[in-house]
């Protein structure tokens, strides 16, 4: 339906485009005619409407240039989809190409590549508790534990725990209440002393170690820079 504009033919607003006439005039023939009478620059031309806010954004400001207005519409649907975006990549070093999250990706998704990446990087805590050392022994004497690490508990980070002799080749660590039936023991005899070591859990109180000769008689003076390893599991695991 046209609309009223005090004439009573059609006027051109919404209904019927108005048209010019010829040129070159009725009945003369323009043979290079330009059917665009006029052509204008978009960069002259100049929007003096209410700015045109998407979601709180504006996207064409009011006294734009139609140019300036068209760049700013494909700029804004076709790379803020909503939200700003990165510029430039995140980049680590030795990262592949690529990085951390690259360009164009909007901020939200950005954040949550970064997270992703340095929770990856973050080695969880074990499950074990540990005991490491190094074990010599002479004579009638009780052993002496040169200690690599422990994370057991302040009982032996208090000070260096070392094992009692209770007979001959019969010796324990022990710790009320340190070790669980989910512990691992392990010896590597590789000193000078000929012999056999075996360590095994004897309760949730100790760690028994023995050693004998090569005949497999009970004896000391076997421990020569002998490593244990002990590993506390929970229990039940």
């Amino acid at each position: 339906m046209g609309k009223d504009c005090g004439h009573k033919v059609p006027c051109g607003c919404k209904d019927t485009g108005l048209l010019t006439p010829p040129p070159c005039g009725d009945g003369v023939n323009c043979p290079d005619s330009n059917p665009c009478s006029e052509t204008f620059n978009a960069s002259c031309i100049y929007y003096t409407g209410e700015d045109i806010v998407c979601d709180e954004t504006p996207v064409v400001n009011q006294d734009d240039t139609v140019a300036e207005a068209l760049a700013n519409i494909v700029n804004y649907f076709c790379q803020n989809s909503g939200e700003p975006v990165l510029a430039e990549g995140i980049q680590c070093p030795e990262q592949p190409i690529g990085g951390v999250s690259p360009a164009g990706t909007p901020f939200t998704e950005a954040l949550q590549d970064v997270v992703t990446y340095f929770c990856g990087l973050i080695t969880p805590p074990p499950i074990y508790q540990v005991y490491r050392a190094n074990l010599v022994q002479e004579g009638g004497q009780d052993p002496f534990a040169y200690l690599f690490e422990t994370t057991l508990n302040d009982q032996f980070q208090s000070g260096i725990p070392q094992p009692a002799r209770f007979g001959v080749g019969e010796y324990v660590l022990a710790l009320p209440f340190g070790f669980t039936p989910n512990t691992h023991v392990l010896v590597n005899h590789v000193g000078k002393k000929l012999g056999i070591v075996r360590a095994y859990y004897q309760d949730n109180n100790n760690i028994a170690i023995r050693t004998y000769t090569t005949a497999f008689v009970p004896s000391d003076d076997i421990l020569d820079n002998t490593s244990i390893e002990i590993k506390v599991y929970p229990y039940p695991l």
